[in-house]
Parts: C-alpha cells; sequence; structure tokens
C-alpha cells in the first residue's frame, strides 16, 4: 500500500477535487487520517459515490 503525504491543505485539496477517482479502471479510495490515526489499520472496505 502507498501512501502520500501533504505538506500543505491546499495541495490535498487540489488531488482530491481535481484528481480522477479512477485509475487503470480501478476505483481510488481516499481516507483522511486523523492525527495519531494508523494507516496500516484503516479498514478501506466502503466508498460512497454517485452513480
Amino acid at each position: 500500500m502507498k501512501s502520500t503525504m501533504f505538506f500543505h491543505r491546499m495541495d490535498l485539496e487540489r488531488v482530491i477535487n481535481r484528481a480522477s477517482k479512477t485509475y487503470n479502471n480501478n476505483l481510488l479510495v481516499f481516507h483522511r487520517l486523523e492525527r495519531g490515526e494508523d494507516q496500516v489499520k484503516v479498514p478501506l472496505l466502503y466508498v460512497s459515490f454517485w452513480v
């Protein structure tokens, strides 16, 4: 699992708002980590999206 850290909130918002939600026909799932949250323990099981 690859994670990315953003140093500026503006960069994060740009990726979330402008980026494609798929890559190579696979759905991308984003989760904003809270302070102290372990990225390995985040269950990426559900995603909300418009059809």
